[in-house]
């Protein structure tokens, strides 16, 4: 992303900021197919500029729905609209922009991008060598062809540290979703919960932040697409608050408006 040139942002009245953020090497009709790929992009900027905000003193929580997508094999537009009060209309541009920047929007756009299998082989093979933008892989990492990717490929960069040593990939986690996830209504304007998952460090999750914004936007995604289903067309955003547990489990305490 060149976010200089091919991120606009714009205030379009006084409870609402839009923009458009253009992606080069995404394929826009993968996107277009799948409305989650979007949901995915659209939670990380959420995320990135929530962050952003509280550290100038907004505490609301700015949710960034993707209206519209536009592009062709070799970039997508990303079209959205933010609900912000005018009072915080500056330091939302301002996290806007900055966000833009941030290399976890474009490792999110590139993993979304990745074809799956109701894509067609030839847009698959078409379209392998743009799918990783150069931006994204490490120097002196080879090239791994978009159409054999998998989510481990993707981790690989992880898995070592600067030093060259090579970290053991974390075991498969586990839910029990009827013990170890629980809702509550917390008044007539919040739904709270906590989701224990067997298998995750919590130390990691406390040190770094984005962790816990990546499973919170993995959440949101998948509730506000079930909600769609339902006749439900706000979108909720599942903001992660707190973290507890040990090196066997994490608990994500977790609030919804």
């Amino acid at each position: 992303v060149d976010c200089e040139k091919d991120h606009q942002v714009t205030v379009k009245d006084d409870k609402t900021v839009t923009g458009v953020l253009r992606v080069k090497g995404c394929h826009a009709t993968r996107f277009a197919r799948k409305p989650t790929r979007c949901g995915n992009v659209g939670n990380t900027l959420s995320s990135l500029v929530n962050g952003r905000l509280k550290k100038l003193g907004v505490n609301v929580a700015h949710n960034v729905q993707i209206v519209k997508t536009a592009g062709d094999k070799k970039q997508t537009e990303f079209h959205y609209t933010i609900p912000c009060q005018k009072e915080h209309q500056k330091a939302l541009l301002d996290s806007l922009k900055d966000s833009c920047k941030d290399k976890e929007l474009t490792d999110t756009c590139t993993h979304a991008n990745q074809p799956e299998d109701d894509d067609s082989s030839s847009e698959s093979s078409e379209e392998t060598t743009k799918a990783a933008p150069a931006k994204v892989t490490q120097k002196g990492a080879p090239a791994t062809p978009a159409a054999h990717a998998t989510p481990a490929a993707h981790a690989t960069p992880k898995a070592t540290t600067k030093s060259g040593k090579t970290l053991k990939p974390s075991k498969p986690t586990a839910v029990d979703c009827d013990k170890d996830h629980q809702v509550t209504v917390k008044d007539d304007k919040t739904v709270t919960g906590v989701l224990r998952v067997k298998g995750c460090h919590a130390t990691r999750f406390a040190r770094k932040p984005t962790r816990c914004g990546n499973v919170g936007n993995t959440l949101s995604s998948l509730v506000n697409g079930r909600l769609k289903k339902v006749g439900v067309n706000v979108a909720h955003n599942v903001q992660i608050v707190k973290t507890a547990g040990d090196k066997k489990q994490t608990e994500f305490h977790y609030t919804i408006p």
